[in-house]
């Protein structure tokens, strides 16, 4: 009898500490899956070290285990999260908005054939992501167009970085053309490429380990400047990447208040795919939102996942919202007329592509491309511009 009540005892003691302490992982929701995966940046990025204050949190409150996985390229994390998409694992990203731009219009390496345009979802973002290209202070590089002739990198299946690359280059007025490429299979390597000696300069994130290790060399650090009265400049620049924006940066490697850089800004937020279970999604974007508190001092860049952020930015990100998403924030009162536009919108331009999509290869053929053949990631980009070129909506056609 001792015996049998001194097991309950035990047995009452494990249930209280694993209830309590477990947080919502006994009364986790039946329809969620076991696992969910966050992709991310490589491990040496600004991305991942930010995921990894939050993904704890998001492990608590919702009681998925959450795992964190490195990619190396846009092409890696896509092509990941689509397989896990679906059964007792989930998937969703932590990306640019250039890399889900560049998905969801089949540009750069989604224009090929196996890809096409996807179908990215915004759920909940997101830092603002603060950008320029650095260079060695002693490099005698001052302003973009003294990039000409110089060693620039360019990333194998990564056509976020291209995009933004190509955008930096057109701030000087320069193109691939104009600089000497330098092949990287990583985005971390290529940022420290600089530091190496290997590149003259680089597109960076200015809280990244590379940017903290070049300012610490015994070289230094230079950010070029990107005024932002620059018209002409920024014009070019919109060309590629019309959904940044100029910003004034004070932290990172070479940077504080006191020396401040004038650089560019667009959004890393949580995304993934439209077949990703809306039950999965509204239980993320809860415990983001009602999570904030503990998680907002892990990284410096976490501080910009406010519980606000989200809708009251809705026209900052160039996708639409997961349904899983918009129910919590009907739910807490934060949806609203100008984000419901902006979702119609997002969603009409989506089904734009689509359709142009299917119609490139007939009209390609035409003119003698094959469809990812020789010609066609050009003709693809012009023919869809194009089509988009007759919406009267914002970013639909740059």
């Amino acid at each position: 009898m001792k015996k049998s009540v001194s097991i309950l005892i035990i047995l009452t003691f494990v249930f209280a500490l694993v209830f309590f302490c477990g947080g919502n992982v006994l009364a986790k929701n039946p329809k969620l899956p076991n696992m969910l995966r966050i992709w991310t940046h490589g491990s040496g990025t600004t991305g991942y070290y930010s995921a990894m204050g939050m993904g704890p949190v998001i492990q608590e409150r919702t009681g998925m285990l959450v795992r964190l996985v490195p990619a190396e390229s846009d092409v890696a994390r896509f092509m990941g999260a689509k397989q896990l998409a679906k059964g007792s694992q989930s998937s969703v990203l932590l990306l640019t908005d250039a890399s889900t731009w560049t998905a969801s219009r089949a540009a750069l390496d989604f224009a090929a054939p196996q890809w096409g345009p996807q179908k990215v979802r915004l759920i909940y973002g997101g830092t603002g992501l603060h950008m320029g290209v650095m260079t060695r202070a002693d490099s005698g590089i001052k302003v973009m167009s003294d990039l000409k002739g110089k060693r620039w990198p360019r990333l194998l299946g990564y056509p976020a970085v291209d995009l933004f690359h190509n955008a930096f280059l057109a701030f000087g007025g320069l193109t691939n053309d104009d600089v000497k490429l330098v092949t990287y299979s990583s985005w971390s390597d290529a940022m420290r490429s600089v530091l190496r000696g290997e590149c003259d300069a680089t597109g960076t994130t200015f809280t990244t380990a590379a940017a903290v290790e070049t300012a610490a060399g015994p070289h230094g650090i230079y950010h070029i400047p990107m005024p932002p009265d620059d018209k002409k400049a920024w014009d070019r620049f919109h060309e590629y990447m019309p959904f940044a924006h100029p910003h004034l940066n004070t932290r990172g490697g070479g940077l504080s208040p006191e020396n401040p850089h004038h650089g560019m800004s667009y959004r890393e937020p949580y995304s993934g795919y439209a077949h990703v279970p809306d039950e999965v999604v509204y239980a993320f974007a809860k415990a983001a939102y009602e999570g904030y508190d503990d998680f907002k001092d892990k990284h410096s860049d976490l501080v910009d996942f406010s519980p606000d952020c989200t809708v009251e930015h809705i026209t900052e990100y160039p996708i639409p919202m997961h349904p899983g998403s918009i129910k919590f924030f009907k739910e807490i009162g934060k949806w609203n007329d100008k984000a419901q536009k902006w979702q119609e919108e997002r969603l009409l331009l989506e089904e734009e592509i689509e359709k142009a999509w299917l119609e490139a290869p007939f009209a390609a053929e035409k003119v003698g491309i094959n469809l990812g053949g020789k010609g066609w990631v050009d003709f693809w980009e012009k023919f869809r511009n194009e089509r988009l070129s007759k919406l009267d909506l914002k970013y639909a056609y740059k």
